[in-house]
């Protein structure tokens, strides 16, 4: 809901911009994530 009313009053421009910013943040977590764990596979196969 919350999001919803911060796409009408903040400006597109503005909102794309939070937008692809949170994917990157996001982006670099993973890459960070996998690099820290990059021993373990990224499937655990115990059969």
């Amino acid at each position: 809901m919350s999001s919803k009313i911060s796409v009408v009053f903040a400006p597109k421009r503005e909102y794309y911009n939070f937008n692809a910013f949170i994917k990157t943040l996001i982006y670099c977590l993973i890459l960070t994530y996998f690099s820290l764990n990059s021993h373990y596979p990224f499937i655990m196969d115990y059969s």
